[in-house]
């Protein structure tokens, strides 16, 4: 194994991965070979013709077996990139996913910068209030996961940008922690919308690797929403502004129900760069 270059282990990776239908090989085989080697993209481009170590040919192995079963690189290399920034995840949390992002922009083109206080549900990794605080370096959040593994991740992901004396996070089944006169000028939320029988449906990147309560949103999918609607009004402050990600095909539905509750003004829908409906929005009345 000695006698290999870092470019012969890329093109029988990218083979193989090929060969098992795996979108994008040779991409999925360069990240996981900078990984196993511990290189920048550029450091690698850079070293193609070297040899390569036992130590490192035999790690790159085991990542290339591990994708070959269907893992996401992701998972195997144990971070993903989301926003410009680098996010670890874990086991526990859902894996970022790059559609997140838009959650992210509405957010920021749609609060004013002054101070504003975030309140994130369903924290997972973190990605989502960690990239608005990073960006907003007069905000303070407040992050709520029921999970207390997914809270340590998320804590991590705090520390590394920075951005953990501006962050709460505390472990909460959806806004039970809460007081019940805390508020917030923006509440946010990627929560679980599949519905429950058509989660061994996804595929096995998704139903495999992603924890299932971060998918199962309940019989029709929707019951986050309405958990969402009935609580929201009540720690927004007044024109307090709300995005939440949405699943395929749910846009009027999570329309109706905030729509019934009442209190929420001037609703919209955004599409992601794909014209899927992504988001819903609106205010606090």
């Amino acid at each position: 194994m000695t006698d290999l270059r870092f470019c012969d282990l890329l093109d029988e990776a990218a083979g193989r991965f090929g060969s098992a239908g795996i979108e994008g090989p040779r991409r999925d085989a360069r990240r996981l070979l900078e990984a196993a080697a511990g290189m920048s993209s550029t450091e690698l481009i850079a070293a193609e013709t070297d040899p390569v170590g036992p130590e490192v040919a035999q790690t790159f192995q085991a990542m290339t077996e591990r994708r070959q079963a269907g893992e996401p690189v992701s998972r195997i290399i144990g971070r993903r990139e989301f926003y410009g920034r680098t996010f670890v995840i874990a086991p526990a949390v859902l894996d970022p996913r790059p559609e997140t992002e838009l959650l992210v922009s509405i957010a920021l083109e749609n609060v004013k910068p002054e101070s504003a206080r975030v309140l994130d549900l369903g924290l997972g990794s973190g990605c989502i209030l960690a990239t608005l605080l990073a960006e907003r370096p007069e905000w303070m959040g407040t992050g709520l996961d029921i999970s207390p593994d997914a809270l340590a991740v998320a804590q991590s992901n705090m520390v590394a940008l920075g951005v953990a004396d501006r962050a709460r996070l505390l472990q909460s089944d959806w806004f039970s922690a809460l007081d019940s006169d805390t508020r917030f000028d923006l509440i946010v939320s990627n929560p679980p919308y599949i519905a429950s029988e058509e989660i061994t449906g996804l595929d096995l990147e998704v139903r495999g690797y992603d924890p299932h309560v971060s998918l199962d949103g309940g019989t029709d999918g929707l019951d986050p929403y309405r958990v969402l609607a009935r609580n929201m009004a009540d720690h927004l402050m007044p024109n307090g502004f709300f995005v939440l990600e949405i699943g395929a095909s749910q846009a009027r539905d999570v329309t109706k129900i905030l729509v019934e509750m009442g209190v929420f003004s001037r609703i919209g829908i955004c599409k992601d760069l794909s014209g899927k409906e992504r988001c819903v929005y609106g205010h606090r009345a």
